[in-house]
Protein backbone atom coordinates (compact mmCIF):
# COMPACT_ATOMS: atom_id res chain seq x y z
CA UNK A 1 0.00 0.00 0.00
CA UNK A 2 1.63 3.40 -0.84
CA UNK A 3 2.18 5.60 1.82
CA UNK A 4 0.41 9.36 1.95
CA UNK A 5 1.64 11.84 3.32
CA UNK A 6 -0.95 13.50 5.73
CA UNK A 7 -1.83 17.33 5.44
CA UNK A 8 -3.06 17.95 8.80
CA UNK A 9 -5.78 20.47 9.11
CA UNK A 10 -5.07 21.33 5.67
CA UNK A 11 -8.49 22.65 5.83
CA UNK A 12 -8.47 22.66 9.92
CA UNK A 13 -12.05 23.52 11.17
CA UNK A 14 -12.67 23.14 14.55
CA UNK A 15 -15.21 23.36 15.54
CA UNK A 16 -17.70 25.17 17.69
CA UNK A 17 -19.24 22.69 20.33
CA UNK A 18 -19.19 23.45 23.67
CA UNK A 19 -17.83 27.30 22.42
CA UNK A 20 -14.92 26.41 20.84
CA UNK A 21 -13.48 28.39 18.78
CA UNK A 22 -13.50 27.73 14.54
CA UNK A 23 -10.12 27.33 13.48
CA UNK A 24 -8.89 27.22 9.77
CA UNK A 25 -5.81 26.08 7.91
CA UNK A 26 -3.10 23.43 9.32
CA UNK A 27 0.22 22.01 8.49
CA UNK A 28 2.07 19.77 6.00
CA UNK A 29 3.28 16.77 7.41
CA UNK A 30 5.01 14.75 4.75
CA UNK A 31 7.79 11.79 5.47
CA UNK A 32 11.56 12.82 4.89
CA UNK A 33 11.69 10.52 1.40
CA UNK A 34 9.11 13.27 0.30
CA UNK A 35 10.42 16.62 -1.24
CA UNK A 36 7.90 19.01 -1.25
CA UNK A 37 6.90 22.40 0.95
CA UNK A 38 4.47 24.20 1.43
CA UNK A 39 4.57 27.52 -0.09
CA UNK A 40 1.03 29.34 0.63
CA UNK A 41 -2.67 29.12 1.80
CA UNK A 42 -5.38 30.38 0.19
CA UNK A 43 -8.37 31.08 2.33
CA UNK A 44 -11.68 32.15 2.71
CA UNK A 45 -13.91 32.17 6.09
CA UNK A 46 -17.51 33.57 5.89
CA UNK A 47 -18.82 34.24 9.30
CA UNK A 48 -22.22 34.54 11.10
CA UNK A 49 -23.98 34.47 13.92
CA UNK A 50 -24.71 30.90 13.98
CA UNK A 51 -22.03 29.47 11.53
CA UNK A 52 -18.64 29.33 10.28
CA UNK A 53 -17.72 28.24 7.00
CA UNK A 54 -13.87 27.68 6.17
CA UNK A 55 -12.69 27.44 2.29
CA UNK A 56 -8.69 26.42 2.09
CA UNK A 57 -7.03 26.16 -1.09
CA UNK A 58 -2.95 24.82 -0.49
CA UNK A 59 -0.13 25.87 -2.93
CA UNK A 60 3.08 23.79 -2.44
CA UNK A 61 6.09 22.00 -4.33
CA UNK A 62 5.14 18.36 -5.26
CA UNK A 63 2.85 15.66 -6.39
CA UNK A 64 -0.63 16.48 -5.45
CA UNK A 65 -0.88 11.89 -5.61
CA UNK A 66 2.04 11.68 -2.50
CA UNK A 67 -0.57 14.21 0.10
CA UNK A 68 -3.05 12.76 2.38
CA UNK A 69 -5.79 15.53 4.48
CA UNK A 70 -6.58 14.88 8.28
CA UNK A 71 -8.86 17.47 9.44
CA UNK A 72 -10.03 17.49 12.66
CA UNK A 73 -13.30 18.71 13.09
CA UNK A 74 -15.75 19.41 16.19
CA UNK A 75 -19.07 16.52 16.23
CA UNK A 76 -21.69 17.97 14.19
CA UNK A 77 -19.06 19.63 11.42
CA UNK A 78 -19.27 18.99 8.03
CA UNK A 79 -17.34 18.41 5.05
CA UNK A 80 -18.39 19.53 1.42
CA UNK A 81 -16.66 20.14 -2.01
CA UNK A 82 -15.78 23.54 -3.57
CA UNK A 83 -14.57 24.31 -6.78
CA UNK A 84 -11.55 26.06 -7.92
CA UNK A 85 -13.72 28.73 -9.84
CA UNK A 86 -14.47 29.92 -6.18
CA UNK A 87 -10.95 31.25 -5.23
CA UNK A 88 -10.23 31.59 -8.72
CA UNK A 89 -12.73 34.62 -9.03
CA UNK A 90 -11.87 35.62 -5.29
CA UNK A 91 -8.06 36.57 -6.71
CA UNK A 92 -9.16 38.18 -10.04
CA UNK A 93 -11.74 40.13 -8.48
CA UNK A 94 -9.55 41.89 -5.28
CA UNK A 95 -6.15 41.04 -6.24
CA UNK A 96 -4.14 44.92 -6.58
CA UNK A 97 -3.69 46.73 -10.33
CA UNK A 98 -1.56 49.34 -10.11
CA UNK A 99 -1.55 51.85 -13.29
CA UNK A 100 0.14 54.80 -14.43
CA UNK A 101 0.21 58.32 -12.61
CA UNK A 102 -1.25 61.11 -15.19
CA UNK A 103 1.83 62.98 -16.50
CA UNK A 104 2.01 66.85 -15.86
CA UNK A 105 4.48 68.13 -19.13
CA UNK A 106 6.32 70.84 -18.98
CA UNK A 107 6.43 70.90 -23.31
CA UNK A 108 3.38 70.87 -25.43
CA UNK A 109 3.31 67.56 -26.89
CA UNK A 110 0.74 64.92 -27.84
CA UNK A 111 0.95 63.43 -24.25
CA UNK A 112 -2.85 62.65 -23.38
CA UNK A 113 -2.23 62.85 -19.87
CA UNK A 114 -0.62 60.57 -19.43
CA UNK A 115 -28.58 28.73 -7.63
CA UNK A 116 -30.60 25.28 -8.10
CA UNK A 117 -30.28 22.27 -5.72
CA UNK A 118 -26.69 21.77 -4.54
CA UNK A 119 -24.61 18.30 -5.13
CA UNK A 120 -22.30 18.95 -2.66
CA UNK A 121 -22.74 16.06 -0.19
CA UNK A 122 -22.04 17.41 3.40
CA UNK A 123 -20.16 14.73 5.43
CA UNK A 124 -20.82 14.80 9.07
CA UNK A 125 -19.66 12.49 12.41
CA UNK A 126 -23.72 11.38 12.41
CA UNK A 127 -24.62 11.01 9.34
CA UNK A 128 -24.36 6.79 9.48
CA UNK A 129 -24.33 4.39 12.04
CA UNK A 130 -21.00 4.22 14.04
CA UNK A 131 -18.82 1.21 12.92
CA UNK A 132 -16.36 0.44 15.87
CA UNK A 133 -13.61 -1.23 13.47
CA UNK A 134 -11.85 -2.02 16.85
CA UNK A 135 -8.15 -0.13 18.74
CA UNK A 136 -10.12 2.60 20.01
CA UNK A 137 -11.33 4.14 16.63
CA UNK A 138 -14.89 3.82 15.05
CA UNK A 139 -15.71 4.59 11.52
CA UNK A 140 -18.88 7.00 11.32
CA UNK A 141 -18.62 7.24 7.35
CA UNK A 142 -16.99 6.60 4.63
CA UNK A 143 -17.54 8.43 0.80
CA UNK A 144 -16.49 9.85 -2.15
CA UNK A 145 -16.55 13.34 -2.44
CA UNK A 146 -15.41 14.39 -6.07
CA UNK A 147 -11.99 13.72 -6.65
CA UNK A 148 -11.33 12.07 -2.82
CA UNK A 149 -12.24 9.56 -0.99
CA UNK A 150 -12.96 10.09 2.48
CA UNK A 151 -13.67 9.02 6.03
CA UNK A 152 -14.96 10.43 9.00
CA UNK A 153 -13.73 8.56 12.03
CA UNK A 154 -13.35 8.80 16.13
CA UNK A 155 -10.39 7.76 18.35
CA UNK A 156 -10.31 7.27 21.71
CA UNK A 157 -6.98 7.85 22.21
CA UNK A 158 -3.71 9.58 19.90
CA UNK A 159 -2.04 5.84 19.50
CA UNK A 160 -5.38 4.34 18.34
CA UNK A 161 -5.99 7.06 15.12
CA UNK A 162 -1.88 6.82 14.44
CA UNK A 163 -2.11 3.05 14.34
CA UNK A 164 -5.55 3.68 12.01
CA UNK A 165 -3.53 6.04 10.11
CA UNK A 166 -0.24 4.05 9.46
CA UNK A 167 -2.87 1.07 8.61
CA UNK A 168 -4.24 3.00 5.90
CA UNK A 169 -1.13 3.94 4.10
CA UNK A 170 -0.97 7.39 6.14
CA UNK A 171 2.69 8.31 7.40
CA UNK A 172 3.20 10.67 9.98
CA UNK A 173 6.17 12.52 11.61
CA UNK A 174 6.94 12.53 14.73
CA UNK A 175 6.56 16.08 15.90
CA UNK A 176 3.14 15.77 14.75
CA UNK A 177 2.32 13.47 17.77
CA UNK A 178 2.05 16.13 20.16
CA UNK A 179 -0.66 18.03 17.36
CA UNK A 180 -2.97 14.84 17.27
CA UNK A 181 -2.88 14.10 21.56
CA UNK A 182 -4.03 17.55 21.86
CA UNK A 183 -7.08 17.20 19.07
CA UNK A 184 -8.04 13.93 21.01
CA UNK A 185 -7.93 15.40 24.44
CA UNK A 186 -10.66 17.74 22.68
CA UNK A 187 -12.58 15.38 21.51
CA UNK A 188 -12.49 16.46 18.35
CA UNK A 189 -13.08 13.55 15.51
CA UNK A 190 -11.46 13.75 12.19
CA UNK A 191 -11.86 13.42 8.28
CA UNK A 192 -9.43 11.73 6.66
CA UNK A 193 -9.13 12.93 2.43
CA UNK A 194 -7.12 11.03 -0.33
CA UNK A 195 -7.30 11.61 -3.90
CA UNK A 196 -9.00 9.01 -5.80
CA UNK A 197 -6.25 8.02 -8.04
CA UNK A 198 -4.65 10.59 -10.67
CA UNK A 199 -7.53 13.37 -10.00
CA UNK A 200 -6.46 17.21 -9.77
CA UNK A 201 -6.99 18.29 -6.05
CA UNK A 202 -10.08 20.40 -5.12
CA UNK A 203 -10.96 23.31 -2.16
CA UNK A 204 -13.10 22.25 -0.33
CA UNK A 205 -14.90 23.81 2.69
CA UNK A 206 -15.82 23.01 6.62
CA UNK A 207 -19.24 24.12 7.75
CA UNK A 208 -19.34 24.37 11.67
CA UNK A 209 -22.56 25.32 13.30
CA UNK A 210 -21.35 28.55 15.75
CA UNK A 211 -17.86 30.07 17.18
CA UNK A 212 -15.26 32.39 16.73
CA UNK A 213 -12.76 31.88 13.38
CA UNK A 214 -9.51 31.13 14.74
CA UNK A 215 -6.56 30.32 12.17
CA UNK A 216 -4.58 28.13 13.76
CA UNK A 217 -0.75 29.17 12.58
CA UNK A 218 0.85 26.31 14.71
CA UNK A 219 0.24 23.51 12.66
CA UNK A 220 0.97 26.09 9.60
CA UNK A 221 4.46 25.86 10.30
CA UNK A 222 4.99 22.14 9.73
CA UNK A 223 5.62 21.69 6.28
CA UNK A 224 7.11 25.04 5.41
CA UNK A 225 10.26 26.58 4.66
CA UNK A 226 11.34 30.05 6.47
CA UNK A 227 7.87 31.60 5.42
CA UNK A 228 4.82 31.30 3.75
CA UNK A 229 2.79 33.61 1.82
CA UNK A 230 -0.98 33.71 3.17
CA UNK A 231 -4.10 35.15 1.92
CA UNK A 232 -7.55 35.06 3.25
CA UNK A 233 -10.88 36.11 2.12
CA UNK A 234 -12.82 37.37 5.46
CA UNK A 235 -16.82 37.32 4.62
CA UNK A 236 -19.22 38.89 7.36
CA UNK A 237 -21.87 41.62 7.81
CA UNK A 238 -18.33 43.74 8.95
CA UNK A 239 -15.39 44.10 7.44
CA UNK A 240 -13.06 41.69 9.36
CA UNK A 241 -9.27 42.22 10.88
CA UNK A 242 -6.70 39.79 12.42
CA UNK A 243 -6.53 40.78 16.48
CA UNK A 244 -3.08 38.98 16.79
CA UNK A 245 -1.22 40.66 13.80
CA UNK A 246 -0.77 44.04 13.20
CA UNK A 247 -2.40 46.01 10.47
CA UNK A 248 0.49 47.82 8.21
CA UNK A 249 -0.09 49.90 5.09
CA UNK A 250 2.12 50.79 2.13
CA UNK A 251 4.15 53.91 2.06
CA UNK A 252 1.86 55.31 -0.74
CA UNK A 253 4.07 58.22 -1.23
CA UNK A 254 7.21 56.17 -2.73
CA UNK A 255 4.69 54.28 -5.39
CA UNK A 256 6.53 54.63 -8.57
CA UNK A 257 5.56 53.49 -12.19
CA UNK A 258 8.60 53.00 -14.81
CA UNK A 259 7.66 54.20 -17.93
CA UNK A 260 10.25 52.22 -19.71
CA UNK A 261 9.49 48.92 -19.28
CA UNK A 262 5.61 49.38 -17.48
CA UNK A 263 6.40 48.23 -14.07
CA UNK A 264 6.08 48.90 -10.62
CA UNK A 265 7.44 49.22 -7.25
CA UNK A 266 4.60 47.76 -5.70
CA UNK A 267 6.41 44.39 -4.06
CA UNK A 268 9.28 45.89 -2.70
CA UNK A 269 6.60 48.06 -0.48
CA UNK A 270 4.31 45.25 0.11
CA UNK A 271 7.09 43.16 1.57
CA UNK A 272 9.06 45.89 2.99
CA UNK A 273 5.29 46.41 5.11
CA UNK A 274 4.54 43.20 5.74
CA UNK A 275 8.23 42.42 7.32
CA UNK A 276 7.26 45.36 10.38
CA UNK A 277 6.56 44.13 13.44
CA UNK A 278 9.54 41.08 12.69
CA UNK A 279 6.77 39.54 10.13
CA UNK A 280 4.04 39.52 12.55
CA UNK A 281 2.14 42.02 9.94
CA UNK A 282 -0.98 41.26 7.89
CA UNK A 283 -2.20 44.37 4.70
CA UNK A 284 -5.67 44.64 3.70
CA UNK A 285 -5.40 45.47 0.08
CA UNK A 286 -9.18 45.18 -0.95
CA UNK A 287 -12.17 45.45 1.22
CA UNK A 288 -15.70 46.57 -0.03
CA UNK A 289 -19.46 46.15 0.77
CA UNK A 290 -21.91 44.43 -1.52
CA UNK A 291 -18.94 42.63 -3.20
CA UNK A 292 -20.60 39.81 -5.11
CA UNK A 293 -23.56 42.20 -6.62
CA UNK A 294 -21.72 45.69 -6.89
CA UNK A 295 -21.06 46.65 -10.55
CA UNK A 296 -17.38 46.92 -11.09
CA UNK A 297 -15.09 48.85 -13.06
CA UNK A 298 -12.53 46.32 -13.19
CA UNK A 299 -12.64 44.61 -16.91
CA UNK A 300 -12.93 40.76 -14.73
CA UNK A 301 -12.01 38.03 -16.76
CA UNK A 302 -11.76 33.96 -16.80
CA UNK A 303 -8.66 32.14 -16.84
CA UNK A 304 -8.97 31.96 -20.41
CA UNK A 305 -11.43 34.53 -21.79
CA UNK A 306 -12.31 38.16 -20.90
CA UNK A 307 -16.12 37.46 -20.60
CA UNK A 308 -16.97 41.07 -19.64
CA UNK A 309 -18.09 39.74 -16.33
CA UNK A 310 -19.99 42.94 -14.83
CA UNK A 311 -19.57 41.97 -11.29
CA UNK A 312 -17.41 39.25 -8.65
CA UNK A 313 -20.99 36.98 -8.83
CA UNK A 314 -21.04 37.28 -12.47
CA UNK A 315 -17.97 36.16 -12.58
CA UNK A 316 -17.70 33.26 -10.17
CA UNK A 317 -20.17 31.35 -12.26
CA UNK A 318 -18.96 32.22 -15.74
CA UNK A 319 -15.41 31.23 -14.17
CA UNK A 320 -17.33 27.94 -13.07
CA UNK A 321 -19.32 26.99 -16.05
CA UNK A 322 -15.77 28.01 -18.52
CA UNK A 323 -14.02 25.44 -15.94
CA UNK A 324 -16.34 22.97 -16.97
CA UNK A 325 -16.42 23.60 -20.68
CA UNK A 326 -19.94 24.41 -21.02
CA UNK A 327 -22.05 27.97 -21.74
CA UNK A 328 -23.54 29.90 -18.84
CA UNK A 329 -27.10 29.46 -18.73
CA UNK A 330 -29.63 31.34 -16.34
CA UNK A 331 -27.51 32.49 -13.82
CA UNK A 332 -28.50 35.95 -13.73
CA UNK A 333 -31.47 34.41 -11.75
CA UNK A 334 -28.99 33.73 -9.06
CA UNK A 335 -27.62 36.66 -9.01
CA UNK A 336 -30.96 39.05 -8.23
CA UNK A 337 -30.71 39.16 -4.43
CA UNK A 338 -27.54 39.89 -3.86
CA UNK A 339 -28.61 43.27 -2.93
CA UNK A 340 -31.35 42.34 -0.73
CA UNK A 341 -31.81 42.90 2.99
CA UNK A 342 -34.28 40.36 3.66
CA UNK A 343 -32.30 37.65 6.36
CA UNK A 344 -30.99 34.51 4.14
CA UNK A 345 -31.89 32.23 7.03
CA UNK A 346 -30.74 28.64 6.22
CA UNK A 347 -29.52 26.45 3.11
CA UNK A 348 -33.62 26.46 1.44
CA UNK A 349 -32.98 30.50 1.33
CA UNK A 350 -29.65 30.35 0.21
CA UNK A 351 -29.99 28.01 -2.71
CA UNK A 352 -31.56 31.03 -4.66
CA UNK A 353 -27.47 32.11 -5.10
CA UNK A 354 -27.19 28.29 -6.65
CA UNK A 355 -26.41 28.05 -10.50
CA UNK A 356 -25.69 24.79 -11.58
CA UNK A 357 -23.52 22.99 -9.44
CA UNK A 358 -22.13 26.30 -8.32
CA UNK A 359 -22.96 27.22 -4.79
CA UNK A 360 -19.66 28.72 -2.56
CA UNK A 361 -21.86 31.94 -2.87
CA UNK A 362 -25.16 30.09 -1.44
CA UNK A 363 -22.79 28.85 1.15
CA UNK A 364 -21.54 31.65 2.00
CA UNK A 365 -24.55 33.41 2.53
CA UNK A 366 -26.41 31.49 4.96
CA UNK A 367 -27.17 33.24 8.20
CA UNK A 368 -25.96 36.86 6.74
CA UNK A 369 -28.19 39.48 5.46
CA UNK A 370 -26.74 40.28 1.35
CA UNK A 371 -26.70 43.88 1.50
CA UNK A 372 -24.87 44.45 4.64
CA UNK A 373 -22.12 41.72 3.34
CA UNK A 374 -18.18 43.03 3.30
CA UNK A 375 -15.59 41.16 2.15
CA UNK A 376 -11.70 41.91 2.77
CA UNK A 377 -8.81 40.26 1.13
CA UNK A 378 -5.43 39.69 3.97
CA UNK A 379 -2.43 39.21 2.54
CA UNK A 380 0.43 38.02 5.16
CA UNK A 381 3.75 36.86 4.61
CA UNK A 382 4.57 35.03 7.63
CA UNK A 383 8.15 33.82 8.59
CA UNK A 384 8.44 30.85 10.95
CA UNK A 385 9.02 32.58 13.69
CA UNK A 386 6.09 34.22 14.25
CA UNK A 387 3.81 30.76 13.65
CA UNK A 388 3.65 30.51 17.35
CA UNK A 389 0.56 31.87 17.98
CA UNK A 390 -3.32 31.78 16.60
CA UNK A 391 -4.91 33.85 15.10
CA UNK A 392 -8.24 35.43 16.07
CA UNK A 393 -10.29 36.73 13.13
CA UNK A 394 -12.82 39.91 14.43
CA UNK A 395 -13.83 43.16 13.36
CA UNK A 396 -11.48 45.49 11.91
CA UNK A 397 -10.71 48.87 13.83
CA UNK A 398 -11.40 51.06 10.34
CA UNK A 399 -14.91 49.72 8.74
CA UNK A 400 -14.09 51.46 5.64
CA UNK A 401 -14.08 50.30 1.90
CA UNK A 402 -10.29 49.85 0.41
CA UNK A 403 -9.51 49.70 -3.57
CA UNK A 404 -7.12 46.90 -5.35
CA UNK A 405 -7.32 49.49 -8.34
CA UNK A 406 -4.20 51.97 -7.09
CA UNK A 407 -2.70 54.88 -8.93
CA UNK A 408 1.13 55.57 -8.64
CA UNK A 409 2.17 58.50 -7.02
CA UNK A 410 5.74 59.12 -8.41
CA UNK A 411 7.09 58.62 -12.62
CA UNK A 412 10.26 57.33 -13.66
CA UNK A 413 11.61 57.31 -17.04
CA UNK A 414 9.13 59.17 -18.03
CA UNK A 415 8.71 59.78 -21.94
CA UNK A 416 10.98 61.55 -23.62
CA UNK A 417 7.93 63.98 -25.16
CA UNK A 418 7.18 64.72 -21.54
CA UNK A 419 10.25 66.72 -19.59
CA UNK A 420 9.23 66.70 -16.15
CA UNK A 421 7.87 70.37 -14.79
CA UNK A 422 9.84 72.06 -11.79
CA UNK A 423 6.55 71.51 -9.35
CA UNK A 424 6.89 67.99 -9.88
CA UNK A 425 9.89 67.67 -9.36
CA UNK A 426 12.07 65.37 -6.88
CA UNK A 427 13.54 68.93 -4.72
CA UNK A 428 9.13 69.81 -4.28
CA UNK A 429 8.07 66.31 -3.73
CA UNK A 430 11.28 65.68 -1.17
CA UNK A 431 9.03 64.86 2.17
CA UNK A 432 9.52 67.53 4.53
CA UNK A 433 10.19 66.25 8.24
CA UNK A 434 7.90 67.59 11.22
CA UNK A 435 10.81 69.10 13.18
CA UNK A 436 11.42 71.48 9.89
CA UNK A 437 7.81 71.87 8.98
CA UNK A 438 7.70 73.46 12.19
CA UNK A 439 10.36 75.50 12.16
CA UNK A 440 9.28 76.80 8.58
CA UNK A 441 6.00 77.86 10.31
CA UNK A 442 7.35 79.16 13.85
CA UNK A 443 9.63 81.67 11.20
CA UNK A 444 6.58 82.40 8.90
CA UNK A 445 4.73 83.68 11.90
CA UNK A 446 7.44 85.94 13.14
CA UNK A 447 8.12 87.30 9.88
CA UNK A 448 4.22 88.10 9.59
CA UNK A 449 4.37 89.99 13.09
CA UNK A 450 7.48 91.64 12.16
CA UNK A 451 5.53 93.04 9.29
CA UNK A 452 2.68 94.28 11.81
CA UNK A 453 5.06 96.09 13.98
CA UNK A 454 6.61 98.08 10.81
CA UNK A 455 2.94 98.81 9.56
CA UNK A 456 1.78 100.18 13.11
CA UNK A 457 4.91 102.54 13.08
CA UNK A 458 4.05 104.13 9.42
Amino acid sequence: MRTTEILLGGLVVAALAFGRDASACGGCFQPPAVDSVVSGHRMAFAVSGNRTVLWDQIQYAGNPGDFGWVLPIAPGATIELSSDAWFEALEDATSVQVSAPALQCASSGSNSGCFGASSSDGLSGGSASPNDVGGGVTVFHQASLGPYETVTLRATNSDSLRGWLSSHGYSIQQDVDPIIDAYIEEKMDFIALRLNGAQPMQPVRVVTPSGVAVLPLRMVKAGTGDSVAMVLYAIGEQRFGLADLTEVHLDMPSLSFDFANSTTNYQALRTAALEENLGASYLTTFASKNPFGKTTTRTLTTSQFTLGSSSLGQLYFDQGFQNEGRQETGCSLALRGLTSDVLVADEDAAKQFTCGDLDDISAAMIGMHPSQLWLARLEMNLPREALGMDCRVNAASEQKEVSSDVVAVRATNRPSYCVEPIFESRIARERTSPARAFAWAIAGIAIVGLARRARRRR
